[in-house]
């Protein structure tokens, strides 16, 4: 993580703990932390079958890998950081305010083209959820993101 400076925890899950770093080039990004040491052989195929699915992801509305590296027996997963936060947080924020159609539309449709994406390469994202749709800092994109819990 020489070319990375943690800032804060964003997150912990049952696979690792992301964190909110700060690339060498000032980029803000997620790098996502997998223990591999108490791992088996196949598990540990398992996940690297799962960076490898990321990399060929390149999709507007689905959250954008960088790099990957092993470090200290943890698997370092580098990602695109979506300023916006969660749907979840967003609608939390509301607080009971409705959202006009249109916007809910351009949400729906932007998830839409992200699982279509996904479904064209036999993916099934199995952990949809608001916590899994990422914001850009302006709340006019929604990202997918959660595919390392989730992949089929």
């Amino acid at each position: 993580m020489n070319n990375y400076e943690k800032l804060s925890v964003v997150g912990r899950g049952a696979h690792g703990i992301c964190y909110l770093c700060r690339r060498a080039d000032g980029e803000k990004v997620i790098v996502k932390q997998i223990p591999v040491d108490g791992m088996s052989a196949q598990e540990k195929q398992a996940t690297l079958g799962e960076v490898k699915l990321l990399q060929m992801l390149g999709h507007p509305n689905i959250i954008g890998y960088y790099e990957n590296f092993i470090e200290d027996s943890a698997l370092c997963i580098v990602m695109q950081y979506a300023q916006g936060g969660t749907l979840c947080d967003m609608l939390e924020q509301r607080s009971g305010c409705l959202m006009d159609e249109e916007r809910i539309l351009y949400y729906f449709t932007q998830i839409v083209l992200s699982l279509h994406h996904l479904h064209s390469k036999q993916i099934l994202h199995r952990d949809l959820k608001t916590q899994n749709i990422l914001l850009n800092r302006a709340r006019t994109i929604c990202k997918l993101s959660g595919l390392l819990e989730g992949v089929l």
